[in-house]
């Protein structure tokens, strides 16, 4: 799953940096696809916010450690916080 999560990410900032246009179909399509798959339903807001921190760190931590980010200082290591 991790690979997936950089996959996205690479490819968003592929997309950002090509200014690439966002079509109004796409909505119709998303809204088909809700349909068929609907959304898990919501947890409680406490809980939710405390998974999101724990994935977040952790997905923090993955990425500073396997994909270092060049800075105008030097490369941002995983003890650095966002």
């Amino acid at each position: 799953m991790p690979h997936v999560i950089v996959a996205c990410c690479i490819l968003h900032n592929f997309v950002e940096k090509a200014k690439q246009a966002y079509y109004p179909a796409w909505d119709q399509e998303r809204a088909e696809a809700e349909l068929e798959h609907p959304k898990p339903p919501i947890l409680p807001v406490y809980e939710e916010r405390d998974r999101g921190e724990i994935i977040r760190g952790n997905l923090s931590a993955c990425m500073a450690r396997n994909f270092p980010v060049m800075a105008m200082e030097g490369v941002i290591n995983e003890n650095q916080v966002f």
